[in-house]
């Protein structure tokens, strides 16, 4: 759902080269695209935005009574980035994917899993293995995500996958062909009910 072009209450006093306000709401299909608990994930994306501190961001429940508030009259949730042009918040029920010393917690549902990145880290290309269990019901995929929680690729498990080995290849470049700079960036392999992630880091060229 995008609203574009939407003028700011205040954008009559506030000088800016793009006036108008351009942003959307993105609701994912848990049925194609699956949580932990089923429900559905909400992405917000901001193209252009006027004036932050006046807006009000978050969710709530139809009745009105249940919700997360991200900003409110230019007071921030603790631990939230600043509201900018480009900026996408992602409400998700799923647990959050750890980048620091707590690494080691992967957020595992099951042993059956199992997931490496080899050379890691790596300048040019990096080569992922996969061992996956025998064909399960729901979504099968491969994610991977900047530091900031942006996807920068996507790989869709074939029918013909099973346990026996599967080895994809990450060339450094997002969904449009464009080379991602370097940086951390977080595996996360979904099969079925099981998700599991890991963390590999791309170096600038030799």
């Amino acid at each position: 759902v995008e609203w574009s072009r939407i003028y700011h209450t205040y954008s009559d006093s506030i000088p800016h080269p793009a006036a108008p306000e351009t942003f959307e709401a993105i609701l994912y299909d848990p049925a194609f695209y699956p949580t932990l608990t089923g429900d559905g994930e909400i992405v917000c994306q901001f193209k252009t935005i006027i004036n932050p501190l006046s807006s009000t961001i978050g969710i709530e429940n139809e009745d009105e009574n249940i919700g997360i508030q991200y900003l409110y009259n230019g007071t921030y949730a603790d631990g939230a980035s600043l509201i900018d042009d480009g900026l996408a918040l992602k409400f998700t029920t799923d647990p959050p994917v750890y980048t620091g010393i707590e690494e080691s917690k992967t957020l595992v549902r099951s042993n059956r899993l199992q997931l490496s990145a080899y050379p890691n880290p790596f300048t040019h290309s990096t080569t992922l293995l996969l061992s996956l269990p025998e064909r399960q019901c729901g979504e099968q995929r491969l994610e991977i995500f900047d530091i900031c929680g942006r996807m920068v690729r996507k790989f869709r498990l074939s029918a013909d996958h099973n346990s026996a080995n599967t080895v994809l290849s990450w060339d450094g470049t997002d969904e449009n062909g464009n080379l991602v700079g370097c940086g951390i960036f977080i595996i996360k392999l979904r099969y079925s009910n099981d998700v599991l992630t890991r963390k590999i880091i791309k170096l600038e060229f030799e």
